[in-house]
């Protein structure tokens, strides 16, 4: 025995007879009671399983043995204390030791101050004789010298040594259960195994609900505690285990990728743990050290309990952890799996995010493997409700139907780690990718070199690497893009085809338009019903060949339908007459159905306004008619020298009034078409193609397009239909070229009264001539000239056209008045364009 052992033991003997001193009545029990507390004391001393108390702990402890020594009213026994303690602190006595020495010496001392033995020593003092430790052959003899100073009242055998092999007895009473059997059981607990004394606890249906402790009359409390703390780590395992089995999770998903590695990666966790349990029970084998066992001994791997415990405290919180995530994620599989566990691992634990960021990684790599077949190869080749980018159950079976409505990202499946612009940018470059292969049967960017590189960029990504991922997916992105919109304008002619819609129905080609009216005109005046596409397009065949639309491409052309849309049984077929521009695949998901439905809104407006055109055009030449006409009439009265023609100056008047009329319809109409043509389609078009080059994906192409249309929809169609005052608008609008398309047909009327009145007067006035050259009378009654105009008639067509142009005002003024209450800036430059000529007294 070393001296500074000898010192610890002196001191500590010196410290026992201090703290009983006076606890007891006679010399003998006094005596007794040092030599139990001082080898209860050694055992605390020399024991592994010393409580880490904090410093704080130790400074009550000291605190309250001084207050009860100097409740005493005694200075002698304060200052020996003190003294000691001084003398235990110069010692080299472990932190852990000195903590626990200090609070039994507390209490000690509180329980001699009511004369009742130290509590902490009332397990050995009051057990019988025979069941005493023996101390005979004790290596924890106390020495000699000091036991001849203890005052001897009652004569004892002196204490004799204690062998070393008797040492580990002391730290177990003998009606305790031997703790390496304890250990056994608590190794065999956390694989799932019963044991001698840990027993499964069942239910009442039989399935194993916990563990009890079978014999716990014979543990302490502090034991029975501990040993059902580390059984629940067998409790939490099993529940573990249950999720990760085959059966494990609930829902539909349970059976997906992504349910499956959430199962893989609990199991990971459960391999570790027997890994670990492996490793536990190799060290149960070694015996723990004893006093004499040297340094060799105490380096050897051992286990206690509270070791045990130590070991298992991690496994228990990580499988406590990975239990509740296990009920939080119940029903849950694919992308919304992985954002539930991605939004639990942002925590400020740092084991709690760790842990959970070992699991996330592990499940989140069927979604990124899902990412790279996406992103590389447009397949979804997944179950439904594992991927954040999903088919459309609805999806139209229309043209375009693949790239407008064909797939969406479901925001509930996306995991936090992909942004919403990512996910934007992952679902357009797979639908560019099934747009080029399954609607332009292009799958040359699949072998391109460029994609091979990002793909092989992506397999190693994990859902930690946001930054990679995104910046693959940029690449990926933008490289399928330009080859997606290099497709379209090269191989398919895109920009021919915008050009081509715009020649043909905004009516850009003014000589085709110009025949086509021609020809089909005198048609379209009949009844819908009586009209024939058939023929129509005759005339449409006609018009191009006679016209510069001849030399378009066959392609175009090709693609130039007349079509009757047939609504009311009373339409013409101004009323159903429509040209429509047929388009297939891939342009037809630029050029949609919706986009072609805009166009023949802004065709049939155009195509009115070319309708009044022509009608006024019509209504000059029948007026021009009349004009030579009753001019070739004076003409003949002047060579007959007979007076004006009965009625020829009332037809005079009411030339110059429907000149009058008409004049102010055209500058209407005239104004309308100029700020329509010239200020809205060429502004938006301009701009458009201002646009079309900056476009860097079919988005931004289709997004461009549909600026254009919106921009030409509400200046063309003076707003568009988004209101009830806009619809008003349109109405008096279509209500007054309706009145000016009337316009023909009393003037023709007239035209028609003149030109028999001139026909009849040119007869009777070549049959006199006649009657003159043979030498007949030619001034006879019969020969001269009749009344052939007749008033009334006249005075019918000039109500005719009256009516005409009151209903053209009425809907004129009230289209003004509608006007001034639109708050589109561009509009009030067709207010003054009306305004100025004159037409809008209403303002």
């Amino acid at each position: 025995m070393s001296a500074v052992q000898q010192q610890q033991q002196q001191l500590l003997l010196k410290l026992v007879q201090h703290a009983v001193e006076g606890s007891c009545a006679d010399e003998a029990t006094r005596q007794n009671a040092v030599e139990r507390l001082y080898r209860y004391m050694h055992r605390i001393l020399t024991s592994a399983y010393a409580p880490q108390q904090a410093s704080g702990q130790e400074r009550a402890a000291l605190d309250s043995l001084r207050r009860v020594l100097l409740a005493s009213n005694q200075p002698g026994p304060l200052l020996r204390a003190e003294q000691l303690l001084g003398q235990l602190n110069a010692t080299q006595l472990p932190a852990a030791s000195r903590r626990s020495l200090v609070s039994l010496l507390a209490a000690t001392a509180s329980s001699a101050s009511d004369h009742s033995i130290p509590g902490q020593s009332i397990a050995l003092m009051s057990m019988p004789k025979a069941q005493q430790p023996s101390v005979q052959n004790s290596s924890l003899a106390l020495p000699m010298s000091m036991m001849s100073a203890m005052p001897q009242r009652v004569s004892r055998p002196p204490l004799a040594p204690i062998t070393s092999n008797e040492n580990a007895q002391l730290a177990t009473a003998p009606d305790e259960v031997p703790e390496q059997l304890l250990l056994r059981d608590a190794i065999y607990a956390c694989i799932g195994v019963e044991g001698t004394y840990v027993k499964h606890k069942k239910d009442s249906s039989g399935a194993v609900s916990g563990f009890v402790i079978h014999g716990g009359q014979q543990l302490p409390a502090a034991k029975q505690q501990l040993l059902l703390k580390i059984c629940e780590l067998s409790w939490l395992s099993r529940r573990v285990r249950d999720t990760a089995g085959p059966e494990g999770g609930a829902g539909p998903a349970q059976g997906g990728p992504v349910r499956q590695a959430f199962r893989s990666a609990l199991q990971a966790e459960l391999t570790s743990l027997y890994h670990l349990v492996a490793v536990l029970e190799v060290q149960l084998q070694h015996k723990p050290p004893t006093a004499d066992s040297g340094s060799e001994g105490a380096s050897a791997p051992y286990l206690t309990l509270k070791r045990l415990a130590v070991w298992l405290r991690e496994p228990i919180l990580t499988l406590r952890l990975l239990a509740s995530l296990a009920d939080g994620v119940a029903g849950l599989g694919g992308g919304a799996l992985v954002r539930q566990i991605s939004v639990l691992a942002h925590h400020g634990d740092p084991f709690l995010r760790a842990c959970l960021g070992r699991t996330l990684t592990a499940v989140s790599a069927p979604l990124v493997e899902m990412v790279r077949a996406w992103l590389f190869d447009g397949r979804l080749d997944m179950p439904p409700g594992e991927f954040f980018i999903c088919q459309s159950p609805t999806a139209p079976g229309r043209a375009g139907a693949l790239w407008a409505g064909g797939f969406q990202v479901e925001e509930s499946m996306r995991p936090p780690f992909v942004s919403a612009v990512t996910a934007a940018k992952i679902l357009r470059t797979g639908k560019s990718i099934n747009f080029l292969r399954e609607c332009c049967g292009d799958t040359e960017w699949l072998q391109s070199p460029g994609r091979a590189r990002l793909a092989a960029a992506a397999s190693s990504l994990s859902c930690t690497q946001v930054a990679q991922l995104e910046r693959v997916v940029d690449e990926a992105a933008a490289d399928i893009d330009a080859h997606l919109l290099t497709t379209l304008f090269k191989r398919f002619n895109l920009a021919e085809h915008f050009a081509a819609v715009k020649r043909y129905l905004l009516l850009g080609q003014g000589d085709f338009i110009q025949a086509l009216m021609d020809l089909v005109g005198s048609e379209l005046g009949r009844p819908a019903g009586e009209l024939s596409e058939y023929s129509l397009n005759g005339s449409l065949d006609a018009a191009v060949r006679a016209s510069s639309a001849q030399y378009d491409s066959p392609d175009i052309l090709d693609r130039l339908r007349l079509r009757l849309h047939r609504q009311l049984a009373s339409d013409t077929g101004w009323d159903v007459f429509v040209l429509q521009y047929s388009v297939t695949e891939p342009l037809a998901t630029v050029l949609s159905d919706s986009a072609m439905a805009s166009y023949l809104r802004v065709f049939r407006l155009l195509w009115s306004l070319k309708r009044v055109e022509h009608a006024l055009a019509t209504t000059w030449q029948l007026l021009n008619s009349v004009q030579r006409q009753l001019s070739l009439l004076r003409a003949i009265q002047r060579q007959q020298g007979t007076s004006h023609h009965q009625g020829l100056a009332s037809v005079w008047v009411e030339l110059r009034a429907f000149h009058s009329v008409r004049t102010e319809m055209a500058h209407f109409c005239s104004s309308l078409q100029s700020y329509i043509v010239l200020e809205v389609l060429e502004a938006c078009w301009g701009r458009f193609m201002d646009r079309l080059p900056h476009a860097t994906n079919l988005e931004g192409l289709i997004a461009a397009h549909s600026t254009f249309l919106e921009g030409l929809l509400k200046g063309a169609l003076l707003g568009g239909p988004a209101s009830a005052q806009t619809g008003d608008l349109q109405a008096e609008l279509q209500a007054a070229l309706r009145s000016v398309a009337q316009l023909p047909s009393p003037v023709g009327k007239l035209q028609e009264l003149v030109a028999v009145a001139h026909m009849t007067t040119r007869a009777r006035f070549d049959l006199r001539e006649k009657h003159i050259q043979a030498g007949e009378w030619g001034s006879s009654a019969s020969l001269q000239p009749a009344s052939v105009i007749d008033k009334d008639a006249v005075a019918d067509i000039r109500g005719a056209v009256q009516r005409v142009n009151a209903d053209f005002k009425q809907h004129q003024q009230a289209f003004i008045r509608l006007l001034q209450l639109q708050a589109d800036v561009d509009l009030q430059f067709l207010l003054f364009r009306l305004d100025q000529s004159g037409e809008s007294n209403a303002i």
